[in-house]
């Protein structure tokens, strides 16, 4: 009995975990094919050639590609809407990227910082709501690094803010400080666990969507011949 018994378990454990394990592709397969979207949407023709600039950026600061990629593609479309070029997109985004990984920035805290530089792209202008608020409360020294960027004293920038400050002329200078003030200690922190950790994470990422893609898109092709059969 006790061996007829074991034979049925094993079985239905392994059809748990088969379970387990379909589900999770299939989670993955839908996050990828909004990304793929946000992503087409943004970049049109160039959606690979941005991904996969965004995944060399992520593996070479040892941040979550899964985590920036979805920032970058929402900023982007941001960013084009306000006529910024691609070389100043992608100089911002270095320069929010670099700060987190400088700074140990959690998941929340960069797309908090991205979405507060997307909001100041969209508007079309700099405010303090933004800029102290929600990157201030991420970025230490916010308004003190686009003060600088500006070549004025921080009243000063306040009262630049107050008289209307173009978000075309400011983010640019403010993605340049952010680089030159964040490189050195970002690339630091890019040999250490934590970016290792992320390395990681990114190639299971990478590993989970090409299985993902191969099971489910087999499964679309087998259910259309099944359909085109009756």
């Amino acid at each position: 009995i006790g061996g007829g018994l074991s034979s049925w378990i094993l079985p239905a454990g392994l059809l748990t975990s088969v379970g387990m394990l379909t589900t999770e592709l299939g989670r993955t397969q839908i996050a990828a094919e909004r990304i793929n979207s946000i992503f087409q949407y943004s970049f049109g023709k160039n959606a690979s050639n941005e991904m996969r600039y965004v995944a060399e950026l992520s593996n070479e600061l040892g941040q979550n590609f899964e985590v920036l990629r979805e920032s970058y593609g929402k900023f982007a479309a941001s960013a084009e809407s306000a006529n910024f070029t691609s070389a100043e997109t992608k100089s911002i985004f270095e320069g929010i990227t670099k700060a987190g990984a400088a700074l140990g920035m959690t998941n929340d805290e960069v797309n908090g910082s991205f979405l507060a530089v997307s909001q100041i792209a969209s508007k079309g202008k700099v405010s303090l709501e933004e800029l102290r608020g929600q990157l201030g409360e991420r970025l230490p020294n916010a308004m003190g690094l686009a003060a600088k960027a500006m070549g004025v004293t921080t009243q000063e920038f306040e009262k630049m803010i107050e008289n209307g400050l173009s978000a075309n002329e400011f983010l640019p200078k403010f993605a340049k400080v952010l680089n030159e003030t964040f490189d050195e200690s970002a690339s630091r922190n890019a040999q250490g666990l934590n970016a290792e950790l992320n390395r990681l994470k990114n190639s299971w990422l990478e590993l989970k969507e090409t299985a993902s893609g191969g099971i489910f898109n087999e499964g679309l092709q087998i259910a259309t011949i099944a359909a085109s059969n009756t």
